[in-house]
C-alpha cells in the first residue's frame, strides 16, 4: 500500500501543477475601429462569452462605447480564427451589415439604434438565418485550433476517436493485466488531467473515461466506454460526453500448449489479431460558444499483438466516422454539420518487469480525413502498471500510472493519467 500511496502522491502533485492559473487571451476578441474622418478611435475587447462580446461590439456597450455615434468596423476573432465575423455600423446606428467571410454571407440590417441592430441580427441567427449560424460553425471546426464539435485534439470528434482507439486499437488495460497474468478485469476507471496550447490560447483539460468489457465467447467481448470531458480555454467551458459500445472479435489466437522443441515452434504461435467494429453515440457542447453537436460514431479497429518473451509488441489502426445530428444550445441551432473521418495508427511496446510491475511506451498518430484546423497529430506516451492485490491466478486489481503528449502544427499539450481496473 505504500507504493499505492506514493503513486497517489505523485499524481497529485502533478495535478495541481497542471491545474495552475494560465495567463492567456480570452477565447473570443473584437478589434473595433472607427471608418470616419474624425479622430481615429481604436478599441480591442474579449470575452469568454461569444454572444455577449457580439452584443457590447454592435450596441457600442462596455470596453466598445467610444465608437458610440462613430461609424466603425467591429471584427471577430473566434478561438484564434481571424476575421471571422465583420459588423460595418454607420454613425447613427440605424444601419449594419454582417459579412462573414469564410461562408461568403453578407447582409445589411437596419433598425432604430444599435439595441435594436443587435436583436435583429440575433433573432436572425436564431431562426431564419440558423442555416447560416450552423455554416459558420462548420467553418470555425475547420478553423479555430479550439473549436468545440471537430478539428483539434480537445474536440468532441477527437475524445470519441481516442477513446474508441485505447480500447479496440491498443486492447485498453488488456496488454497491462496478460503482462501481470491478471485476468477477469471487467471495470476500468481512468481520469486524466492535462494542459494545452494553441497559437495564442491555453487552456486545460479534464477526462473521466469509464469502461466495463464482458466475455461473450472465448473469441467475442464486448467493452462499453463512456467518455466524458470538460475542458476550457480563454474563461470558455466546454463538455464532451459519449457512450461506446466496441466488440472485439479475436480472429487469429495463439496456438495453445507448451512446446516442446523450440525449432519447431510456428512463429505464429504467439500473434494475437483482434478485429473490432463500434458503434456509439456522442455529444459535446458549450454555452460560452453556443456551439456544440451531437453524433453518431462507427468504426473499425485492427489489433496484432505479438508477444516476444521479454516483451509484447501490439500494432493497432483504426478508422472512425462521426456524423452530426441536428440540436441546439440555449435558443441556436447548432448540430448537423459535423461529417469527420478519423484514422489512428499506433506502436505499443509493453515490458513486464516481474508479476507486479509493467512499463508500455507507444506513439500514436491521428489524421483528420476531412477538412480541420490540426489535421494531424503525435501522441506520445509512457505509463506503468502494479498489481494492486491478488495472486497469478488471476483474481486482482491494478492501477496505472501514466503521461502523454500531443504535438501537431502549432498545437501542444501535456497531461497525467491515474487509473485502476478490477473485477466488478
Amino acid at each position: 500500500m505504500n507504493r499505492i500511496g506514493f503513486i497517489l502522491a505523485a499524481y497529485l502533485v502533478i495535478l495541481a501543477l497542471l491545474s495552475s492559473p494560465l495567463q492567456a487571451r480570452d477565447a473570443f476578441v473584437v478589434d473595433g475601429s472607427t471608418t470616419d474622418t474624425l479622430q481615429p478611435v481604436q478599441v480591442k475587447a474579449g470575452d469568454s462569452d461569444l454572444i455577449n462580446l457580439m452584443q457590447q461590439a454592435i450596441e457600442a456597450a462596455g470596453p466598445f462605447q467610444p465608437l458610440e455615434n462613430r461609424a466603425s468596423t467591429s471584427v471577430l476573432d473566434y478561438g484564434g480564427a481571424s476575421n471571422a465575423m465583420r459588423f460595418d455600423i454607420n454613425a447613427a446606428g440605424t444601419q449594419a451589415i454582417l459579412n462573414i467571410p469564410v461562408i461568403k454571407f453578407q447582409r445589411t440590417f437596419t433598425a432604430a439604434n444599435r439595441d435594436g441592430l443587435y436583436n435583429q441580427i440575433k433573432n436572425f441567427l436564431q431562426n431564419e438565418g440558423r442555416d447560416v449560424y450552423k455554416r459558420f460553425l462548420e467553418a470555425m471546426n475547420h478553423q479555430s485550433m479550439v473549436a468545440v464539435s471537430d478539428g483539434n485534439p480537445n474536440s468532441t470528434t477527437a475524445l470519441v476517436a481516442r477513446t474508441s482507439f485505447e480500447a479496440a486499437g491498443f486492447g485498453g488495460e488488456d496488454t497491462i493485466t496478460k503482462a501481470l497474468d491478471v485476468e477477469n478485469i471487467n471495470l476500468s476507471l481512468l481520469a486524466s488531467v492535462g494542459q494545452f496550447s494553441s497559437r495564442d490560447l491555453d487552456g486545460h483539460s479534464y477526462t473521466l473515461p469509464l469502461g466495463y468489457s464482458f466475455k461473450v465467447t472465448d473469441r467475442v467481448e464486448t467493452k462499453l466506454r463512456m467518455p466524458l470531458s470538460y475542458w476550457e480555454v480563454g474563461g470558455a467551458g466546454i463538455y464532451n460526453g459519449g457512450f461506446m459500445v466496441n466488440v472485439p472479435v479475436k480472429v487469429l489466437l495463439p496456438s495453445a500448449g507448451p512446446v516442446k522443441d523450440e525449432a519447431e515452434r510456428d512463429w505464429l504461435s504467439p500473434l494475437t489479431w483482434t478485429v473490432t467494429p463500434t458503434l456509439g453515440l456522442a455529444g459535446g457542447g458549450s454555452q460560452d460558444y453556443r456551439a456544440g453537436s451531437v453524433m453518431y460514431v462507427t468504426g473499425l479497429a485492427s489489433m496484432l499483438n505479438y508477444d516476444f518473451g521479454r516483451f509484447g509488441l501490439t500494432l493497432g489502426n483504426q478508422l472512425t466516422a462521426m456524423k452530426g445530428l441536428s440540436n441546439h444550445v440555449g435558443d441556436y441551432d447548432i448540430g448537423d454539420k459535423v461529417d469527420q473521418r478519423i484514422l489512428k495508427n499506433g506502436l505499443k511496446v509493453t515490458v513486464p518487469f516481474d508479476h507486479r510491475w509493467v512499463g508500455e511506451v507507444y506513439g500514436i498518430h491521428t489524421a483528420f480525413l476531412k477538412d480541420a484546423a490540426v489535421d494531424n497529430y503525435f501522441t506520445l506516451g509512457a505509463q506503468g502498471g502494479m498489481r494492486l492485490f491478488g495472486d497469478a491466478s488471476g483474481e486482482a486489481g491494478v492501477a496505472l500510472l501514466g503521461i502523454y503528449g500531443d504535438v501537431g502544427n502549432h498545437y501542444r499539450s501535456f497531461s497525467v493519467r491515474l487509473g485502476t481496473g478490477f473485477r466488478f
